[in-house]
């Protein structure tokens, strides 16, 4: 027998209602690795094929106990860079202690970035503080600013 390493592979399915997993032990040098390899369709409990792998979906977290995939952040917010904030399209209510919609834009804005602006190729005219577009644009008859060309 060769002194180099010796490798054995046992394959083993096992069927827990419609998933089949494949679970591989590699013997090598005396250690044992197990691996568990699925597919996409062998995805459960909330998760989503991402990265090679099983993870839960953005925005939710592995719960041990239901074994299911839960909301990670409270009141509407969204994960971010490991912190729990409102989205873009939102705005953080103290009142309610919840993400709600934001207020009503006035002059033609729209709400971008947390914010009232003025959309796409348009400012805010000083004289009579509404959106307009900008030069060498229109107006198109949906009230977007477009290009002349």
């Amino acid at each position: 027998m060769n002194k180099g390493i010796v490798l054995l592979i046992f394959v083993f399915f096992i069927s827990s209602g419609d998933a089949l997993q494949q679970y591989q032990q590699v013997y090598k040098s005396g250690v044992i690795r197990v691996r568990r390899q699925t597919s996409p369709e062998n995805c459960s409990g909330g998760k989503v094929w991402r990265g090679g792998r099983c993870q839960c979906s953005y925005n939710t977290s592995w719960n041990e106990e239901t074994q299911l995939c839960t909301q990670s952040c409270p009141n509407g917010k969204i994960r971010r860079r490991g912190r729990c904030i409102c989205p873009l399209s939102k705005i953080w209510d103290s009142e309610l202690g919840l993400c709600s919609d934001p207020p009503a834009c006035t002059a033609g804005m729209v709400w971008r970035s947390r914010s009232c602006r003025c959309p796409h190729l348009s400012s805010l005219d000083p004289e009579t503080q509404v959106c307009t577009c900008i030069y060498g644009t229109y107006q198109a008859l949906d009230g977007t600013c477009r290009t002349l060309m």
